[in-house]
């Protein structure tokens, strides 16, 4: 019998090969037992189990009161690859292209599908990332060409075209308002609340967040929690300022040398919504003359590995990518078998850690 080769995708290795073997003919109407096929796979019992348990779910086997797995009809089954188990993935960037953290949800996501035998296909467009009903329509597959659709990091009009026209999809990102599509992404709200209040409570009375006027909901879920934790602490006298800026490097620099030009006003504390804007802004902020964190301290809402290099080391929100793939993973299983789940928006919060770019305004160390 063949054997299976070791790695992290033996499962779904499995999975194929069993499907490859009743679609042949290979046994008429029962599988053999677990140990005779443990054994003739070169797999561990827990492997195989999986692997049985994703089969009996695509209907391909179903398990009797003896624990006989009988082979289900071939028209009973459902192939691997048709429309009814392929996901797509839109995205505004090939994944070469991607930073870091979004390139790990990926591998993670396209692993966890694959364990339960669906097949993700990438698909990317520059266009994806333009806010333009006009631009988005027209790239788009249609609804039918997919069980799901994934749309990873994509601004609303991508999100409400996809809505209003009765797309499976599910947006990896936070859902912009009025769209009603069932949504996975980190609390950006709390995370706009939590880094203000961090900055206010180390004693900060003039902050700044920097954040990109690019179109996703994240960002203006950031922007409020950022506002409202502001508001909440007026009659503190603090100052709080909101800088849109394009996603250029040339854009936040002016930007920021334009914020910084009069000491007495400046901020002494910055949160930044990206992990590359926040290592530009780490730069200008040298090259002006000023010390991270004795005369501004800075947060960055998002996480990249890049960021463990920084010196100071910036600090960050960040969680495991591995669980944001395995919750992405279920909602899209769910939509691609049918599950309803408009408007349903699932928040991770992240953990946050201070790093060493956090202090009080004038401290010195």
């Amino acid at each position: 019998m063949h054997r299976i080769e070791t790695g992290p995708t033996r499962v779904a290795q499995t999975v194929d090969f069993l499907r490859h073997a009743m679609s042949q003919k290979s046994w008429t109407q029962y599988l053999p037992g677990e140990r005779i096929l443990s054994r003739g796979l070169g797999i561990s019992r827990p492997t195989l189990r999986a692997a049985l348990e994703i089969l009996e779910h695509q209907r391909w086997i179903h398990t009797e009161g003896s624990r006989r797995r009988l082979i289900l009809p071939r028209t009973s089954a459902r192939e691997p690859g048709k429309n009814g188990q392929k996901i797509l993935l839109l995205a505004k960037e090939p994944e070469k292209e991607m930073a870091g953290m979004s390139l790990l949800y990926v591998e993670s996501l396209r692993h966890r599908l694959q364990s339960v035998g669906l097949e993700m296909e990438f698909h990317f467009h520059p266009m994806f990332g333009r806010n333009s009903p006009r631009l988005v329509k027209g790239l788009l597959p249609q609804a039918e060409a997919a069980a799901a659709f994934i749309l990873f990091s994509l601004p609303e009009a991508v999100q409400r075209h996809c809505g209003e026209r009765g797309y499976p999809a599910i947006v990896a990102g936070s859902s912009a308002p009025g769209v009603n599509l069932p949504s996975l992404d980190v609390d950006y709200q709390g995370v706009g609340r939590h880094a203000a209040g961090t900055l206010i409570g180390r004693g900060h009375e003039r902050i700044a967040l920097f954040i990109c006027n690019g179109g996703l909901a994240g960002d203006r879920l950031t922007e409020a929690g950022f506002a409202e934790t502001a508001e909440s602490l007026k009659k503190r006298c603090i100052m709080a300022k909101i800088i849109r800026h394009r996603d250029e490097s040339q854009d936040i620099q002016r930007k920021l040398k334009a914020l910084m030009r009069v000491p007495a006003s400046r901020p002494t504390g910055i949160v930044v919504g990206r992990a590359r804007h926040a290592v530009t802004i780490l730069c200008a902020l040298t090259a002006q003359g000023l010390r991270v964190p004795e005369d501004v301290s800075i947060i960055c809402r998002d996480f990249e590995p890049m960021l463990d290099w920084t010196v100071p080391q910036v600090g960050r929100y960040k969680f495991n990518p591995e669980r944001f793939a395995r919750r992405l993973a279920k909602l899209a299983e769910a939509v691609a078998g049918g599950q309803k789940a408009l408007g349903k928006a699932c928040l991770l919060v992240p953990e946050f850690d201070s790093a060493a770019s956090l202090a009080g305004p004038g401290r010195r160390i």
